[in-house]
């Protein structure tokens, strides 16, 4: 396997500034083999090459060489060596291929070689990297986040994420490289001790605070559409009654907790600010079983900066603090008006790029094991999930539960998309507050798993078991 050596690496690594850590040096290989793949598949040796057999005797050897390596590898003329060494029991009769695509194979059983011995440490480099401020670059790479879903779910799941490929060509159990796309990709593992991971039987509300929505005042249960001034074309959705939207989303959270529900949901827009702050101090204050809460949607106005913004509250379970990620809607919501050459009137925000943002949870799988990806939690706003390839960015980030508040007459659009992201393992959990369809719509990764459950046409609670 000479291709690979001290000679061979800066071919590899120019675009990455020294010291290198470990997964800079996977996502590397990935790159090489991302360019060549169409060659890759059609090798008839790719499967030999790769049998679990031989690699598995291939790590022994490779972990022999790295023992004494830490997170950052520093020489990475040490590691290709290393490499090299593990690999020489692996067949690469590659009969008559372009030698580019031979080196590119051995990128490829570099990579998972090192995926099988340092897999861990890969996902480590990740976690002391990656934050929910910066998108992962084309070509960058990011965790894979692996559930043991059998575990939460009795029926016949519908996705095998690890085997939807014959042969993965650019990525790993532990990690993957990202792709040129309009939306970007985010991943944060800031919160990750606080993060709760769903187990059978775990209980989720669906919280609605509200009557509905209306054109102007007169319903203290009910929110209110406004036009700011001076913006006829625009619209913002707030409180009749603050005070009031204030008590009933701590009233119904409390019956949630009550019922020992651990997730709650609230719909999009069915909150103000101040109900927030005040869910909050509940959380932190009062809740026994409650652990994260959506709190739907909120207009807001900072400075100018006008934005339709998710709050997700999680509380340590053996604390008193509350912590808080947030998601702000950039496709926003728009209405015709009467007349033909009447322009359509929007949502009063400033959207921003696109995203989706992974709240990663890491940990150990069973005790002794080396900590891994273990969940994660995202959160859009109803027609965000409309928005092209945002759906392709959600099954790459494999996102473990998908929390969307909404308000929307098309719930049948949500459920045909959520059940395209179920097939890479993500559940989909859609609250939705409208005058015609109030409730919860759930999508699993289990055959004939699709759910709707209906709230009162008034404000109230539904409760759901999320996995069994």
């Amino acid at each position: 396997m000479g291709a690979i050596g001290p000679d061979w690496a800066p071919r590899y690594f120019s675009d990455v500034p020294p010291p290198w850590a470990l997964d800079q040096v996977a996502a590397a290989f990935l790159r090489e083999c991302r360019v060549h793949s169409a060659p890759l598949q059609q090798l008839a040796t790719v499967r030999a090459a790769l049998r679990r057999g031989a690699i598995a005797r291939a790590a022994l050897e490779l972990r022999g060489h790295l023992d004494g390596l830490t997170a950052g590898a520093d020489d990475v003329a040490l590691l290709c060596r290393a490499v090299d060494d593990a690999c020489a029991g692996v067949s690469l009769d590659v009969d008559g291929a372009d030698q580019r695509h031979a080196a590119a194979l051995r990128c490829r059983i570099a990579a998972e070689l090192l995926d099988t011995v340092v897999g861990a440490r890969l996902v480590t480099c990740l976690a002391n990297r990656l934050d929910a401020s910066t998108a992962v670059a084309p070509g960058q790479p990011y965790p894979r986040v692996r559930p043991r879903l059998t575990d939460l779910f009795s029926g016949r799941l519908t996705t095998r994420p690890d085997r939807q490929d014959e042969f993965p060509i650019d990525h790993l159990p532990s990690l993957a490289i990202a792709d040129d796309s309009d939306v970007q990709l985010r991943f944060d593992f800031s919160l990750s001790p606080l993060l709760p991971i769903p187990t059978r039987g775990t209980l989720l509300a669906g919280v609605f605070p509200i009557s509905g929505v209306v054109d102007d005042g007169g319903d203290d249960e009910a929110m209110q559409v406004r036009r700011p001034v001076g913006d006829e074309l625009r619209f913002v959705v707030e409180p009749v009654n603050p005070g009031h939207n204030e008590r009933a989303l701590l009233r119904l959270l409390a019956a949630a907790d009550a019922q020992g529900c651990t997730i709650a949901i609230v719909p999009e827009l069915c909150v103000g600010g101040g109900a927030v702050v005040a869910a909050r101090r509940w959380l932190a204050d009062h809740a026994a079983s409650l652990e994260l809460v959506a709190c739907g949607s909120a207009h807001h106005d900072e400075g100018g900066r006008r934005y339709n913004r998710s709050t997700v509250l999680i509380r340590e379970r053996d604390g008193r603090r509350v912590k808080a990620f947030h998601h702000d809607k950039f496709n926003p919501f728009g209405y015709g008006q009467a007349g033909n050459d009447a322009e359509p009137i929007y949502e009063a925000i400033d959207c921003p790029v696109a995203n989706v943002t992974s709240w990663v949870r890491l940990g150990a799988a069973t005790p002794g094991e080396p900590s891994r990806a273990l969940w994660s939690y995202a959160a859009l706003i109803c027609k965000d999930l409309f928005r092209e390839r945002v759906d392709a960015a959600l099954q790459r980030a494999r996102v473990g539960l998908l929390l969307v508040p909404a308000m929307s007459e098309r719930l049948v659009t949500f459920e045909q998309i959520a059940m395209g992201t179920a097939r890479t393992q993500t559940i989909t959990v859609i609250a939705n507050q409208d005058p015609t369809e109030i409730g919860l719509v759930v999508v699993q990764p289990v055959e004939g798993a699709g759910l709707r459950t209906w709230s009162r046409p008034r404000s109230g609670i539904e409760v759901i078991v999320l996995c069994d």
